[in-house]
């Protein structure tokens, strides 16, 4: 896949860089970009190019079935 920039490329970028030291569930980082117009499935499919790319790491909290996020540029 190509990297190309979309608007929503660049709010979720923008996001998760402003929380760098935070575990995000794609619902919380949906539910934050709300007024940004992106939807959850628009977010799961950023995340993953993200996360092929190494942008971000995707981790599960113990206990929970539920995959959570973190930025990882900023530590570059």
């Amino acid at each position: 896949m190509s990297s190309y920039s979309t608007q929503q490329r660049k709010a979720l970028l923008a996001y998760l860089s402003r929380h760098p030291d935070e575990l995000l569930s794609a619902r919380q980082i949906a539910d934050a970009l709300a007024d940004e117009k992106i939807s959850l499935s628009a977010v799961y499919r950023n995340l993953a190019q993200l996360e092929a790319e190494e942008k971000v790491r995707r981790s599960a909290k113990s206990g929970s079935h539920e995959a959570f996020y973190q930025y990882l540029d900023a530590k570059g």
